[in-house]
């Protein structure tokens, strides 16, 4: 009972403390998005989406699952400072010399790269990309040592100062005409100097390390999840842009795509996010001490968690979606409202489905090939669908291919975890909290306001109602209750009020 609530208390603060961060960051992403959105134009925002796409393409086959490797194995050896260091300097220094030498191919064969992407306009782009795919792939190695060494608070320090000084700046050089040129630069500087700045920080423990024994089983564990995540590029929305590119779309097309796709991927992750982030600690905690039937009891809450977080936040967002799309991004970015409704429905059934959650459990009792099998399977069908469709149906045939590989996906790993668990889903959770949705968001579709009025507004009177309904249905049961009092125990009363005790 004791290790119970423990477990419980340590998941709590550890979802507040990464939401959180996550929001934070998040925010920032998303301002980032609305400027560029809206200072290049839906045209040229196309293209920088290509460009970007591109890279984080190049910068994960350049991964080679270094990035994994210093996440798990920094912990692992972190009682010995000294093997640490000396692990972290062979795979930055195998980073680097991997990623100069595809960041100079790229330079040197940007005319071939933009053709074999569609558009030729892409060439000085691509050439001048060629150093920001480097520097990049630097970074995104080095905080894992942060990572590895639980220095959570130093790295998310770095992170959003990272992006507020890009925010900023990204504003500056639109704001000034210098387009994507100005993107692209100030990008390499801000990396740069982020790399160094760790680099000094840091410098005791990289520049002065012992070769760890047994180094050859690190970097095959590195490798497996390498090639793992390659197929979740198949499943997510760059490949989408990089093949709405190769198909010679037009470019504005890209930014609708981009906009409508990323803007409902961003907010239905956003929900989430921290809840998702302790999701993996504290189900591999739960199967550890207590085996599929605390594993079990863990996932059921944070099922039930995501899917009361998620349906009612993304339906109000797809009853007020032209008001979103146009006050953030602009009147010109209308013809994006279809694309972001339709994916966020996708996003609905993925949350209903039990999205992120089902793919943790799976990985917390040990299961992580079967989920890779999951995904090569689906991602492959995605990348076929896609291909298919596209010169069909242009930009919704990346939509429709991309969102239903998603529900394949979700729903294969809600058979396999629910044959291991003994339960599919929460099927009385959901339609309590679905009925409370529907009732609570039919006066939000009737008001007669717009813009940012509007989301105000309807947010006010679709929370009160929702509320006031949930109290009323008690969504949760009594050992729902008895987890989420030891998990919160501050918030108990309000526990309660939604709860079946």
């Amino acid at each position: 009972m004791a290790e119970e609530k423990s477990l419980a208390v340590r998941a709590s603060r550890g979802y507040f403390l990464s939401q959180a961060t996550r929001i934070i960051e998040f925010g920032l992403v998303f301002v980032q998005s609305l400027i560029i959105a809206r200072l290049l134009g839906p045209e040229r925002q196309g293209y920088y989406a290509t460009i970007i796409g591109f890279g984080n393409l190049v910068g994960l086959i350049g991964s080679l699952g270094f990035d994994e490797v210093a996440n798990k194995y920094v912990a692992v050896l972190s009682d010995n400072i000294k093997k640490v260091g000396g692990l972290f300097s062979i795979i930055l220094r195998l980073r680097f010399v991997i990623a100069f030498g595809i960041s100079l191919s790229i330079f040197l064969l940007a005319d071939r790269i933009a053709v074999a992407l569609g558009n030729e306009i892409l060439e000085p782009w691509i050439r001048l990309a060629a150093p920001m795919f480097l520097v990049n792939a630097v970074y995104s190695l080095m905080r894992f040592l942060y990572i590895g060494l639980l220095r959570i608070k130093s790295i998310s320090i770095i992170q959003i100062t990272n992006l507020t000084l890009t925010t900023l700046l990204f504003y500056i050089v639109l704001k000034k005409g210098m387009g994507i040129n100005g993107l692209i630069i100030i990008s390499i500087i801000v990396f740069l100097l982020t790399i160094l700045f760790i680099l000094l920080e840091s410098r005791k423990i990289i520049f002065k390390g012992e070769r760890p024994d047994n180094l050859r089983p690190m970097l095959n564990f590195g490798f497996f999840n390498w090639f793992n995540n390659i197929v979740g590029f198949l499943l997510g929305k760059q490949i989408d842009v990089l093949l709405l590119s190769a198909f010679k779309l037009p470019g504005e097309q890209i930014g609708f795509y981009h906009v409508g796709v990323g803007a409902a991927r961003l907010i239905s992750t956003i929900t989430v996010s921290g809840l998702f982030g302790v999701s993996l600690s504290t189900l591999s905690l739960a199967f550890k001490r207590g085996g599929y039937e605390a594993t079990k009891k863990a996932w059921w809450v944070l099922l039930k968690m995501s899917i009361g977080i998620a349906i009612p936040i993304l339906s109000f967002v797809f009853v007020l979606g032209d008001d979103i799309i146009t006050f953030f991004y602009g009147t010109e970015y209308m013809p994006a409202i279809n694309l972001f409704r339709a994916f966020v429905i996708f996003h609905i059934v993925l949350r209903i489905l039990g999205y992120d959650q089902h793919v943790t459990a799976i990985y917390s009792i040990g299961k992580e090939r079967v989920e890779f099998l999951i995904r090569v399977i689906w991602g492959s069908l995605n990348l076929i669908g896609a291909i298919i469709l596209i010169p069909i149906l242009g930009v919704w045939g990346a939509l429709i291919a991309t969102g239903s590989a998603l529900v394949g996906v979700v729903i294969t790993e809600m058979i396999v975890i629910g044959r291991v668990l003994g339960a599919y889903f929460p099927l009385r959770f959901f339609l309590k909290v679905g009925f409370a949705t529907l009732v609570s968001i039919i006066p939000v579709v009737f008001i007669p306001l717009d813009g940012l009025v509007a989301i105000f507004v309807g947010g006010i009177l679709f929370v009160i109602i929702l509320l006031g309904l949930l109290g009323f249905l008690k969504p949760f049961d009594k050992e729902d209750y008895n987890y989420l009092s030891k998990s919160l125990p501050r918030f108990e009363k309000y526990i309660r009020y939604f709860s079946r005790v």
